[in-house]
């Protein structure tokens, strides 16, 4: 039989397992109540909830092309919220879930955009924008043109064109005129073979073609072309006129194009960027 002294000492230990075990239990119990930080009589500190609240976000952004011009009325998909954007490509969504998200925005005329967004608390302001941006389902050209100063005294003035190709084909661009409201052409870029020779190796988004003449801009790519400045009065421009022939390798061949024409009022730009937010 066991001794009187070791069978105080085995009851002694029972207990204290039992003890121990319901006081293990009993904190499991407030913590999966949400009992939060404890003190150490096992209760919230005074004057602090019960529950810690899960950190969120802002998201502002600006819904761009890749040329960097607003599209508004794109449609903008965030933490299950579907917003239109403004006037300015802008919309805002607020009480967004601080963790890793997909953005995913749709807009008439441009392939639909799905990328990653991280949202981490406070104000974010994602960029989509240039390579970022929406991309034209089409063929697309962006035109601009710009100046710094009072537009009544003459100046630099500053034209800006970009061509887009969102189709799986090549685009030929056989030809572009731009000229001001009385006619006078600004960039007769390419009233000869050596201005189509060096718009192609200005960029490497575009290949020559011979023969006829033409400027090959590669599928799913894009460029922007600073022409050359010109020296004028930008009140007395009026609205500047590009006109663009352009159309597929097989109507190139045929000598067959589609013609484009854009009407671009001098702006003044004092940081030079007509893309500007």
């Amino acid at each position: 039989m066991l001794s009187s002294s070791l069978m105080r000492a085995m009851a002694a230990l029972v207990i204290g397992m039992v003890l121990y075990t319901g006081f293990g239990l009993a904190m499991w119990w407030m913590a999966w109540r949400g009992a939060g930080v404890l003190t150490a009589e096992g209760r919230a500190p005074s004057g602090e909830s019960e529950f810690l609240p899960s950190p969120k976000g802002t998201v502002r952004l600006s819904v761009r092309n890749v040329f960097g011009d607003p599209v508004p009325g794109a449609i903008v998909e965030l933490n299950g919220q579907r917003l239109v954007a403004g006037e300015g490509g802008t919309v805002e969504f607020v009480n967004v879930p601080a963790r890793l998200h997909t953005l995913r925005i749709e807009a008439e005329g441009y392939h639909p955009l799905q990328m990653s967004l991280r949202v981490n608390e406070g104000v974010n302001e994602p960029i989509i924008k240039y390579e970022s941006g929406l991309f034209p389902t089409d063929f697309a050209v962006d035109f601009h043109v710009f100046h710094a100063q009072d537009p009544a005294e003459e100046q630099d003035v500053f034209i800006q064109m970009g061509w887009s190709n969102g189709t799986q084909d090549p685009v030929m661009i056989h030809w572009f005129d731009i000229v001001d409201q009385h006619g006078n052409r600004l960039a007769p870029i390419l009233d000869s073979p050596e201005g189509y020779r060096r718009l192609a190796l200005m960029h490497t988004a575009l290949k020559l073609v011979a023969l006829p003449y033409a400027l090959e801009l590669r599928p799913q790519r894009n460029v922007t072309i600073d022409l050359p400045v010109i020296r004028a009065v930008p009140d007395q421009l009026g609205a500047v006129r590009l006109r663009i022939l352009y159309g597929t390798a097989e109507q190139h061949a045929a000598n067959r194009y589609h013609e484009l024409e854009f009407a671009a009022y001098p702006e003044m730009e004092p940081d030079f960027n007509p893309h500007r937010p």
